[in-house]
């Protein structure tokens, strides 16, 4: 099979998988190679899209080879961190409060898994396809979701995957408040698992939690 035909059938594929994802009280729209995810107001909040490398750059022996990544430009997560005035110059730095820059697939007993994902000759092309689009649509999407709406399925997310997050630890506290669950103890218990995990910016959890108590507690905000 030749290169553009596998990759005409790739992106098939993605785009009438799109039509099963949902995302609470926002939108979805499967474009090509794209897949946008906008809010009640029409605004462009999230991406997730897939990239095609040129012939010369595929993994030996491939049909085709692509990468996978996904963010969050606009959330009420990422307002608060920056209304707040949180700023720390911590690694990994992420210009978005959310990014998977490149995903990494998992490894299975056909594939070596990793951000180069590849088709080869010798494989189930539909099989292959399937791999591709299963952590879309179970890992991927529900992390944005789990973020956009605050969810506290975004406590497990963080832990196992901080990277993905630009300050995990605030993430996580102001999830606490949009949750009305910000009691002593509850911030007491998550700065605890935040040092087990060694969240990033659990360093700064004093500061952190000052703005953040002093930016709820503020006249002007109303929890909707």
């Amino acid at each position: 099979m030749e290169k553009k035909e596998l990759e005409k059938q790739v992106d098939a594929k993605f785009k009438n998988s799109c039509m099963n994802l949902l995302i609470s009280n926002y939108s979805l729209k499967a474009k090509k190679r794209l897949l946008e995810i906008k809010d009640e107001n029409d605004l462009l909040v999230g991406e997730v899209r897939y990239d095609y490398k040129s012939c010369k750059f595929c993994e030996l022996g491939a049909i085709t080879t692509l990468n996978l990544s996904a963010s969050v430009q606009h959330s009420k997560i990422g307002d608060i961190l920056k209304n707040t005035g949180i700023n720390y110059d911590i690694p990994p730095y992420t210009g978005y409060p959310m990014v998977i820059r490149r995903y990494n697939f998992l490894r299975n007993q056909k594939y070596p898994g990793g951000e180069d994902f590849s088709f080869y000759s010798q494989e189930n092309i539909d099989e292959r396809i399937n791999d591709f689009i299963a952590p879309l649509e179970k890992d991927i999407i529900p992390r944005i979701d789990h973020y956009l709406n605050h969810k506290e399925t975004l406590f497990e997310d963080i832990i196992t995957k901080q990277d993905y997050y630009k300050y995990p630890y605030a993430t996580l506290l102001i999830t606490l408040y949009l949750n009305k669950k910000n009691s002593i103890e509850n911030i007491n218990i998550l700065k605890g698992k935040a040092m087990q995990a060694n969240l990033y910016d659990v360093k700064f959890s004093a500061d952190i939690n000052e703005k953040i108590s002093s930016y709820f507690n503020s006249a002007n905000f109303n929890i909707v």
